[in-house]
């Protein structure tokens, strides 16, 4: 496995994390719209909410991740570039 196959796989879980949090938040939302207890449902809605925002939060994550990592794998091989020319 190639070092920069491994921070992919964590971006990659990041998002996948980000899309299973929107599917929770999808279902606790309709939830929150059936015939329940008004409290309940207030708490369900408060809960999507909450869900949402952690949701929008992972998947901004998720891509500021995937920046940070190949602009660090840009600076490893320009890095590498320049010691071989150094050396050579």
């Amino acid at each position: 496995m190639r070092i920069f196959s491994i921070p992919l796989l964590l971006t990659d879980s990041f998002a996948e994390l980000a899309s299973a949090t929107g599917e929770f938040v999808a279902a606790v939302a309709e939830l929150s719209a059936s015939e329940l207890g008004e409290q309940l449902q207030q708490t369900l809605g408060a809960l999507a909410n909450v869900e949402q925002a952690a949701a929008d939060g992972q998947s901004v994550q998720s891509q500021q991740d995937m920046m940070t990592l190949m602009s660090t794998g840009t600076y490893l091989f320009h890095l590498q570039s320049s010691q071989r020319s150094i050396s050579s």
